[in-house]
């Protein structure tokens, strides 16, 4: 691992540690994340009166970070937990899911406890007697669920490459053996030294100049970008919210930036894949055989009247020529809120400014089997009784 003097922070990918080995160990970071205990409350209630006594989850320990309960009677309590700020990105926050939860009596007293979720972020409490009449008491609630958490929140990312240019020898080294060459036999070359101390700062120096001009070629483009990813967001009016990751923005604004070698096919198609990820499977289109062989659906004046109910003035014109189709699958771990967002935020609002303003689009899952609207034909023809 190329720590030290001459491979200061951030770490260059390449060499020992590849873009494909940080990949990995970013992806089962997450993966750890999204099994562990969500958290952990031990609090003693009396009355309205409620004492915390320990508190541990996945945003951090300690009673000051506790959801302090409410009283909903005797033996009852409402516990109300919040996304939390992601402290790698303090402009993020971070949802989870609850799936269940376990409480656990405390004291000599016997205490029959029980726990249920009652909304996305909460839950009630319940204690009783053996008898089954309410009871304050002590208590440990348990919270399991499943935190949105993607490879992209530890910076790893599949389309990463190991870096060209410093991915097996760091720029400071290279500089360093550059000062030492220029220095001549008359000087110690030591690591030891007053003189070796001088090169290394000249070195460090140089290195950051070097990876200044880099980061400037780097942030031209919103596919490499990260100090000006912000500014390519609003430049090309790229929505996002707090709970986007940097890479998730980033692969928006480079399938945006797409828009400039114009709305062909191959350009489109690898918009909506870069977009769209392991949620994209296919671009469907009805093109006909050719010119004179159009699609079924492809109606103009004089040669091919459509319904009167399609006329607007002048006759009807339409085509499904003009109508693409993506076929989407929701990859596994992306809540129904992240991957509606997906498909109807930002698929939408780049095929709107991607697309001619004759053309339509829509979204559909498992486009070979079943009736798609836009697609099948049922929705042009009606039902017949």
């Amino acid at each position: 691992m190329r720590f030290g003097a001459f491979c200061p922070f951030p770490l260059p990918l390449g060499g020992d540690w590849t873009a494909a080995q940080h990949a990995r160990m970013a992806n089962d970071v997450g993966a750890c994340k999204r099994t562990r205990v969500l958290a952990r409350l031990t609090f003693t209630k009396a009355g309205a009166v409620y004492t915390i006594h320990a508190f541990s989850s996945i945003w951090g320990n300690g009673t000051a970070l506790a959801p302090t309960p409410t009283s909903g009677g005797t033996g009852s309590s409402a516990i109300v937990l919040t996304p939390y700020t992601d402290p790698h990105d303090a402009r993020r926050s971070v949802g989870f899911a609850l799936s269940h939860v376990k409480a656990t009596g405390h004291g000599s007293t016997a205490v029959v406890a029980n726990s249920s979720l009652t909304g996305s972020y909460s839950l009630s409490v319940e204690t009783k007697d053996t008898a089954g009449a309410g009871l304050d008491a002590k208590v440990t609630v348990t919270i399991y669920g499943r935190e949105v958490s993607r490879i992209a929140d530890y910076d790893g990312a599949l389309d990463k490459r190991d870096s060209a240019s410093e991915g097996d020898i760091p720029h400071a080294w290279t500089w360093y053996q550059t000062l030492t060459g220029m220095l001549g036999d008359g000087f110690n070359d030591a690591m030891d030294t007053v003189v070796h101390c001088r090169k290394l700062a000249l070195a460090r120096s140089e290195m950051g100049r070097t990876r200044a001009a880099e980061r400037l070629a780097n942030n031209a483009l919103p596919e490499t970008a990260d100090e000006r990813l912000e500014m390519w967001a609003g430049l090309q009016g790229v929505p996002h919210r707090g709970t986007d990751s940097r890479h998730d923005l980033r692969l928006r604004c480079a399938a945006k930036f797409k828009l400039s070698s114009g709305p062909t096919a191959t350009n489109v198609d690898n918009a909506v894949a870069q977009l769209l990820g392991a949620a994209y499977v296919k671009s469907w289109r009805q093109e006909g055989a050719d010119l004179a062989n159009p699609p079924n659906i492809t109606y103009w004046p004089g040669v091919a009247a459509g319904p009167s109910a399609y006329d607007l003035g002048g006759g009807a014109w339409i085509s499904e020529r003009r109508n693409l189709v993506i076929e989407v699958v929701r990859p596994a771990g992306l809540t129904d809120a992240d991957y509606l967002y997906l498909v109807n935020v930002q698929l939408f609002r780049l095929l709107d400014d991607m697309l001619p303003s004759t053309a339509t689009f829509n979204w559909a899952e498992d486009v070979t089997t079943g009736f798609l609207l836009d697609v099948s034909h049922l929705d042009y023809t009606g039902m017949v009784p």
